[in-house]
């Protein structure tokens, strides 16, 4: 039995990466939306924060979501100096989180595999900060590497890895060109890949093939 892939989508008209970006250039803003749990590695990126923040990077951190972790990572932050850095936004509606996409500078998500195995696959918010054309920090585990590909259409590093995490946050920082390239080569690999409506109708055909339904009508049907 063949096995062919369909991404999960999202809605792309919902998630406008044509819109400008912030100018290059400190005060940066590097963001994370996410649940704040424990497969996320959050910590990992508070930490790395401090990093940013102990070589005199000039930057604010958003982290929206809600979570199991908030009082936790809260404590976290304010142990390492960033209660002045750091913004927990909790949940927010589609509009609000659209707006504070527009407004980063760069994307980060430091996810793990924990010891019950419980991971991610490809995170929905990965495909939507990509899709809002925002250069992207993240982890090389589970799924990820299918859409943040090191150096092609992000900077990865290992999970658990504060130090890596933020040599390559630096890098999208210091280096605009890279960040732009990284941006628009991920964004057209979300637009060909992670396109909602486009993956319906290649998850119709499959389903037509093998239902012996002449091609293309059920994939037509599906779609409207």
């Amino acid at each position: 039995t063949p096995i062919i892939p369909v991404y999960h989508g999202i809605d792309l008209t919902l998630f406008d990466g044509a819109l400008d970006r912030p100018a290059a250039g400190p005060p940066y803003r590097l963001l994370t939306v996410a649940r704040l749990t424990a497969k996320k590695g959050l910590d990992t990126v508070l930490a790395a924060m401090a990093r940013l923040a102990g070589q005199g990077v000039d930057f604010t951190y958003d982290l929206v979501g809600a979570g199991e972790e908030a009082a936790a990572l809260a404590a976290q932050a304010a142990r390492l100096g960033l209660a002045d850095r750091v913004r927990f936004h909790g949940a927010m509606p589609h509009e609000r989180v659209l707006a504070v996409y527009r407004r980063a500078h760069a994307f980060v998500i430091g996810c793990r595999v924990l010891p019950n195995g419980d991971r991610d696959g490809v995170p929905n918010v990965l495909v939507e900060a990509m899709a809002m054309g925002l250069p992207v920090a993240a982890t090389n585990v589970s799924a990820l590497p299918e859409l943040a590909v090191d150096g092609e259409t992000a900077l990865t590093c290992p999970p658990d890895d504060p130090a890596a995490l933020a040599a390559n946050l630096r890098r999208l920082l210091a280096d605009p060109a890279l960040a732009v390239g990284l941006a628009a080569a991920a964004r057209e690999l979300v637009g060909r890949e992670f396109d909602n409506v486009a993956n319906i109708r290649r998850l119709a055909a499959v389903f037509a093939a093998h239902a012996g339904d002449p091609p293309g009508r059920f994939a037509r049907d599906i779609a409207l």
